[in-house]
């Protein structure tokens, strides 16, 4: 199906903007782990991420906060290390699913 170069460039107009934003916090969270999550995720990110999270947030979570919480929502479990991109892909995924009916259902 992404044969062609018009596909292709429609697909990467899709993926980069979510691939930049999960490569972000994952740097944040590593380098600056103190940063506000604010800075890289939506407040509809972050007020759906409080919403499917396994653990209660704070009222600022941290970058390193958000990633975890993310993470979990992907499967990863905390005592394995740190999350790799599958478990960060696969919660990021159910975050911006639950980000867009959170828009929804303030509409």
């Amino acid at each position: 199906q992404l044969e062609s170069q018009a596909a292709l460039l429609n697909c990467l107009g899709l993926l980069v903007p979510i691939a930049v934003k999960m490569l972000g916090l994952r740097t944040y969270a590593r380098v600056a782990p103190e940063t506000p999550a604010s800075t890289i995720l939506s407040a509809s990110e972050l007020a759906a991420l409080r919403i499917v999270a396994r653990s209660r947030l704070p009222a600022v979570p941290t970058a390193r906060q958000a990633l975890l919480a993310i993470a979990a929502i992907g499967g990863h479990l905390s005592n394995n290390g740190v999350p790799g991109w599958i478990t960060i892909a696969r919660g990021f995924e159910t975050l911006q699913i639950a980000a867009q009916v959170y828009e929804a259902e303030k509409k």
